[in-house]
């Protein structure tokens, strides 16, 4: 499955950041705080796993940087080959976050 197979975050209207102004998820700079506070919306999201899975393939090709998605920050966009393992290493995380949520979920579900 592709990120194009899945639906994007905005379809959801019971993911926790309907309503933020999207800028908190695109922090200017790398202020540690900025940062936490978008972290910190994305983690009580019931829809972290489906967030992540859609942003894992986004991240790693490089057509989604410089921003916090689904508890990941996200690394800018440059060709050089540090960056690519940053973006590498981002969507690793985004996909162990959806396995992890995924897994939780149903947990949850079957309690």
């Amino acid at each position: 499955m592709t990120s194009i197979d899945l639906l994007g975050p905005v379809v959801y209207r019971d993911r926790a950041c309907h309503g933020v102004d999207q800028d908190v998820f695109f922090p200017n700079g790398s202020e540690p705080k900025d940062i936490r506070r978008a972290q910190e919306i994305c983690g009580r999201c019931p829809r972290l796993a489906e967030c992540a899975a859609w942003a894992a393939p986004l991240v790693r090709s490089g057509a989604l940087t410089d921003c916090v998605v689904a508890t990941v920050k996200a690394p800018a966009a440059h060709s050089n080959s540090d960056r690519r393992r940053r973006r590498d290493a981002a969507a690793d995380q985004l996909e162990a976050v959806a396995a992890y949520a995924a897994t939780a979920a149903q947990a949850k579900g079957a309690a």
